[in-house]
């Protein structure tokens, strides 16, 4: 099966890029006239004036000027791009040449560059509220100091282009070199990341594979986590001074999705991630990697070759500092009790949101702007408030007796409660949930044999499948995944069901 991305598609990836030049002449336009006018403003002294009018250049030509010269970088990488689609139609992991050479760069010094360019253009625009903000002050206007939250907002930025900065001038460039080219769906990713930097972490390398599902369809970036796996390494694959060297393995399930760029606003993409905690600043480094389905890897199993480099395994022991509760009930049964406010950081992270978001909406009602962007805005900031509110009231009680199991979602000021059989209880597993700061948090679910409700059980014997149930959520936001696969199996022995896919490969995946 041929590939390669027809006339059409590259036709229109031209008129994309000319369109877009287009867009771009008229900010690089602006950011020319208004710098030849702050140059006339200082040379008159009207020094106000011409800070007004750098502003304005800065702002205007820096986004015309990035434009255009994105777009002419883009250009010839496509031409390379379109001249290995060609010699390689059937073999998509080849037409990228850092996938093509299986040395992989990690993208610390992208992300740094992309730091300090947003940082400084945020920075630039909500500098234009210290012009406003005098005048408004002596109208009376003190709302107005809610502005102030753009340029705390800069500073955040600033933070985090000075942290990646530090991290880069710490470790240096990462490469993750592969030994299969590609990673197989069904079979393995292999390969090891080698750093510039000597590393000696007291709880060894921590590695992650993710399949991410990214959606740029919309004004923002979204990603979804479709399949992930991680695994420690404790042992150093190289004996040399200067540099350390990470083995990479892991199986790929053979119903994952396959790397798919194909559509550029709805991209399937397979991140590794390797973390260490060491003196200082902690070293990380992501690599973006090649995996799709090919006809020789496919469904293969083999043993894992960095076992020996791994962590001996040991019983698990829940961490000492969860706050998830289990008690034993004077009736013989057990409860597990998720109680609310459990995870403190992508709440604050959420109300800051909250805060520049409402910012906004005020911003757009105070400049009279049409009613339906307040409106729209508005629907999308009560969802948000609600899911706020999840996070600091919402707690989860589970209870497991002769009786089957009894959860209880409280919120407050109010409650739901659900009962569920022994005997329509068909399984209790994870699923991958919310992610926040790279960080991925679990939901507890529980499948039942039958459906409570007659219409979708109607519906089940149309599809000829009498144990077809429903899926519901027990608890949600469980940080660590190995509790939650504890949690799940302990679930399960208590119920006495089989608990034999209480483990990684039992994860849901939405």
């Amino acid at each position: 099966m041929n590939l390669t991305p027809s006339t059409g598609s590259k036709l229109g990836d031209k008129m994309g890029m000319g369109c877009l030049a287009l867009f771009a002449l008229p900010f690089a336009g602006i950011g020319i006239f208004t710098a030849y006018k702050a140059i006339e403003s200082f040379l008159q002294g009207k020094i106000k004036d011409g800070l007004f009018f750098v502003l304005f250049a800065v702002m205007f030509g820096g986004v015309g000027f990035a434009l255009l010269i994105g777009i002419f970088r883009g250009s010839k990488s496509q031409k390379r791009t379109n001249a290995l689609q060609l010699a390689h139609p059937d073999e998509p992991w080849l037409w990228r040449e850092d996938w093509a050479s299986g040395r992989i760069a990690s993208s610390n010094k992208t992300t740094m560059l992309f730091a300090w360019g947003f940082a400084a253009f945020w920075n630039i625009v909500s500098s234009s509220v210290f012009f406003a903000i005098p005048k408004e002050i002596t109208k009376g206007n003190y709302v107005m100091l809610l502005a102030l939250l753009f340029p705390l907002v800069g500073i955040g930025l600033l933070t985090w282009a000075i942290r990646t900065t530090i991290r880069w001038k710490k470790f240096g460039q990462s490469w993750f070199k592969l030994l299969n080219n590609p990673g197989a769906i069904g079979g393995q990713l292999t390969g090891a990341i080698e750093t510039s930097v000597k590393l000696h972490p007291k709880a060894g390398f921590k590695l992650h594979l993710r399949c991410i599902h990214r959606d740029s369809s919309g004004e923002n970036t979204t990603e979804h986590i479709l399949w992930e796996d991680e695994k420690t390494i404790v042992k150093d694959l190289l004996d040399a001074p200067q540099r350390s060297g990470i083995p990479v393995f892991f199986q790929i399930p053979a119903d994952c999705s396959p790397t798919d760029e194909t559509i550029s606003n709805h991209k399937t993409i397979w991140r590794l991630e390797v973390r260490a905690k060491v003196d200082g600043r902690d070293y990380f480094a992501q690599f973006e990697v090649p995996v799709f389905k090919t006809a020789s890897t496919a469904s293969i199993s083999v043993v894992d070759p960095t076992l020996s480099f791994q962590a001996p395994t040991e019983p698990y022991q829940r961490p000492a500092n969860s706050r998830i509760q289990i008690h034993t009930l004077p009736n013989g049964g057990t409860e597990f009790y998720f109680p609310a406010g459990r995870n403190i950081g992508p709440a604050i992270f959420l109300f800051c949101f909250l805060a520049i978001w409402n910012a906004s909406i005020w911003f757009m009602m105070t400049l009279h702007a049409p009613i339906l962007f307040p409106i729209v805005f508005g629907i999308f900031d009560l969802i948000l408030l609600l899911v706020f509110a999840g996070m600091l009231f919402k707690s989860s009680r589970i209870t497991l007796d002769t009786l089957g199991l009894h959860a209880q979602q409280n919120w407050t000021l109010f409650n739901t409660n659900r009962r569920f059989a022994p005997d329509n209880i068909k399984f209790i597993t994870i699923k991958i949930g919310m992610t926040s700061s790279q960080i991925t948090y679990y939901d507890l679910q529980l499948i039942t044999r039958q459906n409570p409700n007659p219409r979708f059980a109607n519906a089940a014997k149309q599809k000829n499948n009498p144990e077809w149930g429903c899926t519901f959520t027990l608890a949600s936001s469980i940080r660590d995944k190995k509790e939650a696969e504890w949690l799940a199996a302990e679930m399960l022995r208590l119920l006495k069901l089989d608990n034999s896919r209480a483990n990684g490969q039992g994860i849901e995946v939405g």
